[in-house]
């Protein structure tokens, strides 16, 4: 999990360090709140919790339905996006109503 976060957050630092490069080659810059890279930073996904918090919530998703092991951790992780699901009640939930992808 450890891994998966570390990997995300670099991913993001690249891709809006990226932005930035490309849209932003010879504008001046009068506030750094401003700049492409530091807009992308604000807006893109984040994960603001610690590893074992994820851990836990895909292990109780797995244990508490069954049903579900198919879908994949790296899917699950995706859900639990700060925007997104916070515990495994919620991601059932939404795989019942049909509100998340559950056949891979």
């Amino acid at each position: 999990m450890d891994a998966y976060l570390d990997g995300y957050v670099s991913g993001k630092m690249d891709a809006c360090s990226a932005a930035g490069d490309l849209f932003e080659l010879d504008k001046l810059v009068q506030d750094p709140n401003d700049i492409v890279s530091a807009r992308c930073l604000r807006h893109a996904k984040a994960y603001s919790r610690a590893s074992d918090y994820y851990v836990k919530v895909i292990t109780d998703f797995y244990t508490k339905y069954p049903k579900y092991r198919n879908i994949p951790d790296v899917y699950l992780m995706f859900l639990l996006t700060d925007d997104r699901y916070k515990t495994a009640d919620e991601i059932y939930q939404a795989a019942l109503e049909g509100k998340i992808r559950t056949r891979f």
